[in-house]
């Protein structure tokens, strides 16, 4: 009975983090939209940038209190205040990001922005939901994505920045680290020791082949893009999302 009770508990907290995330999510759209409409408006655009800059201030040092707040709960040995202070501090964060990056990218940011908020979004529920080495490759394929994205809005100017190109090595460079981390996970059966720890990161009976292969196409895809152009890179965003479609499909197939 106390097992069923636990399980239980899980669930409902799981179910509230959801409905959290998405319910921040869809203020954050709503938000993102008043600020594309007054940034559009030449009479309050850079009025608009200013209150932006300071309230993303004011957000990271709520950001601190909300890492204040949780380690005491930690320390106290409160779950209750543990998990408030946890969810303020990554809330205000998340809002803090979306306030200094509008101000910073101006319109650039707020397309960018409509494009990462769902996402975050959606790759939290797979966090919660979906087994973990299913999430590392959503995480692969969601930023191999916007970075097509990216590549095929920068590349339609007609050169390729200097930005461009070490954005491209660090891509490279992740997803070559991804592959290693991949193949010790796998050497280790999802396996890692830390601090005299050990932590099962991926699970025992983890697809490792269609982590390498999706760590394989997204390289493909943002080299091909890179040499074929703009026009190109779009089609393989469009790719790379409907391959990370069909992944969820089998991977919801597999949990049943």
């Amino acid at each position: 009975m106390a097992v069923k009770r636990r399980v239980s508990t899980k669930e409902e907290h799981i179910t509230n983090e959801i409905l959290l995330i998405f319910s921040c999510a869809f203020v954050a759209i709503l938000g993102i939209i008043m600020i594309d409409n007054m940034f559009k408006n030449t009479s309050t655009a850079l009025t608009t940038t200013f209150v932006l800059a300071v309230l993303g201030a004011v957000l990271l040092l709520c950001c601190a209190a909300g890492v204040v707040i949780a380690v005491r709960g930690k320390k106290q040995k409160n779950s209750r205040q543990r998990s408030i202070g946890l969810n303020f501090a990554v809330f205000s964060a998340a809002y803090a990001f979306i306030c200094l990056y509008a101000s910073y990218f101006f319109i650039d940011g707020i397309k960018h922005l409509y494009f990462l908020v769902p996402a975050v979004a959606v790759v939290s529920l797979i966090y919660f939901l979906y087994p973990s080495d299913f999430f590392a490759q959503s995480i692969i394929t969601g930023a191999g994505g916007f970075l097509l994205f990216y590549f095929s809005n920068r590349m339609a100017i007609g050169y390729i920045s200097t930005a461009m190109i070490i954005i491209s090595a660090g891509a490279f460079a992740l997803l070559a680290a991804a592959v290693v981390f991949g193949l010790i996970l796998k050497k280790k059966r999802g396996r890692l020791s830390l601090a005299g720890k050990r932590f099962q990161v991926f699970p025992s009976n983890a697809n490792y082949a269609m982590y390498f292969v999706t760590c394989a196409l997204i390289a493909a895809s943002l080299a091909l893009s890179i040499v074929l152009g703009p026009e190109r890179a779009y089609m393989f965003m469009f790719g790379v999302f409907t391959y990370l479609f069909v992944l969820a499909v089998f991977y919801t197939v597999k949990m049943m």
